[in-house]
């Protein structure tokens, strides 16, 4: 990968981990902008549409004379699921003792009651520790992300591994098709696989697509005719801020990251924003481990609860806060050689 290219998906990483920081940031908050950030835009769903399309575009740039030798696909699993179920497990167990002081302390000497406090504690029995293990996370509730990464990177390798590239490519439009349908009737799984990793797989294989044809001289107009599409998206959603969760993800997941790969290249002529991006980018995955579930929700009720202010920009603030504090917060546990737990 050359180092423009890169410096480029860095950047979109950075941007993909500011969204669903922020995202976070402003559950508590109900003013009218985060209203419309969270209930109308679904902030969150462009941050994880966009860190989806970078992984699986990744993973065709890096390996794209290698998608047909079994014995790479093979080792390649392996290493990814390390990749990913270690930090899912290593960083529960990091953080189950402070998360449990924490609430201990909120519950017993505060007298808080909500539903995540009553979930925790309910959660803390055998049946808790199987779901844990197989996705649905108690005590770190935002890695269910990893774990689905790590069910779509399974598809993935074996429709690669028994099948071919092209294959893969039309299993993702039948994905899509049945996401766009089920929309309405949003009630049930297929292949007992949750429903937000098939909302997302088409879009790792979306990344793939345009990273495998990516010298196509048509890979530019997709990206242009996809952007163009996102902004009349963006406009009916808000005038019709009943759009579903699935039927916004579907929309999102083809045409955002489209947006971001033409305009990546104008942010990164500017030097300041640029740079903030690209440092955000190189410690995105440790952001995203560590935000949540202490340090954000700490400072909401801190400024929420306890200060007493509720003004606009406290939310954009507590996300820069919330991303410097979860890097520190990394730095600490790498110099105490914690990090082994996670990487």
């Amino acid at each position: 990968m050359s180092y423009l290219k890169l410096n480029r998906l860095t950047l979109l990483d950075g941007i993909a981990i500011i969204l669903i920081v922020f995202y976070h940031s402003i559950q508590t908050f109900n003013t009218p902008d985060a209203i419309f950030w969270k209930s109308t835009i679904e902030i969150q769903v462009l941050g994880l549409v966009l860190f989806t399309f970078i992984s699986g575009y990744k993973f065709v740039l890096n390996h794209i004379n290698e998608l047909e030798d079994k014995q790479f696909l093979k080792k390649y699993f392996a290493k990814r699921f390390i990749r990913l179920y270690k930090p899912y497990i290593g960083y529960s167990l990091l953080i189950f003792i402070p998360e449990y002081i924490a609430i201990y302390i909120a519950t017993h000497y505060f007298k808080a009651d909500f539903g995540g406090i009553t979930n925790f504690w309910n959660s803390l029995n055998i049946q808790g520790l199987e779901n844990l293990l197989v996705g649905t996370n108690f005590i770190a509730m935002h890695l269910w992300y990893l774990f689905s990464l790590l069910i779509i990177t399974v598809i993935c390798i074996i429709i690669l591994y028994f099948f071919n590239i092209q294959t893969l490519f039309i299993f993702s439009l039948l994905m899509l098709l049945y996401n766009i349908i089920s929309a309405g009737y949003y009630k049930t799984s297929i292949f007992l696989i949750d429903d937000r990793t098939m909302l997302y797989l088409p879009v790792f294989i979306f990344g793939m697509f345009l990273a495998y044809y990516k010298d196509n001289e048509n890979t530019k107009k997709i990206f242009i005719a996809f952007s163009i599409l996102f902004v009349i998206a963006l406009i009916q959603i808000i005038n019709h801020s009943q759009t579903s969760y699935q039927l916004t993800t579907c929309v999102y997941g083809l045409t955002f990251p489209c947006l971001m790969m033409l305009t990546s290249s104008i942010l990164m002529k500017f030097e300041y924003i640029n740079n903030i991006l690209q440092f955000c980018g190189k410690y995105s995955f440790q952001i995203y481990l560590f935000h949540v579930p202490i340090i954000v929700p700490a400072l909401q009720r801190s400024v929420v609860y306890v200060a007493n202010l509720d003004f606009s920009i406290v939310p954009y603030v507590i996300t820069i806060l919330s991303i410097i504090l979860s890097i520190y917060a990394y730095e600490i546990c790498k110099k105490i050689r914690l990090n082994i737990l996670f990487e």
